[in-house]
């Protein structure tokens, strides 16, 4: 397994420099729903004997002209880690660097009365 934390905290750090850390946040879900629906996506872009270029190929023909350049850019620099099979666990951990940076936590409330939003 890759150690995905430090591909995810560049990322947002390169997004938020940008003001674009929601954009690539949200252009990095899409990413990584596609990742998880193509198992065979997976296995080529994890498989030791196709050819680094080859996979920057695919990335390039998978990616849209509609993906924001730091998001294309960063997945062809995890293909050249041969780490671009790990997007839905960088999105996990770039979730987590959002969520840090904006001091957004998630909690559990148990009340003995319904709440409102109020």
């Amino acid at each position: 397994m890759v150690d995905v934390m430090p591909f995810a905290q560049a990322l947002y750090d390169v997004a938020h420099a940008s003001d674009k850390d929601v954009l690539v946040s949200d252009q990095l879900q899409i990413l990584s729903e596609i990742w998880s629906a193509n198992v065979e996506l997976v296995q080529v872009l994890k498989h030791p004997k196709v050819k680094r270029a080859h996979k920057d190929a695919l990335l390039q023909t998978m990616i849209s002209n509609d993906v924001d350049d730091i998001v294309v850019r960063f997945v062809r620099v995890l293909n050249q880690h041969d780490a671009a099979a790990y997007i839905p666990q960088i999105y996990s951990a770039y979730i987590r660097c959002f969520n840090e940076a904006h001091r957004i936590e998630w909690v559990d409330v148990e009340s003995a009365t319904a709440l409102t939003s109020q």
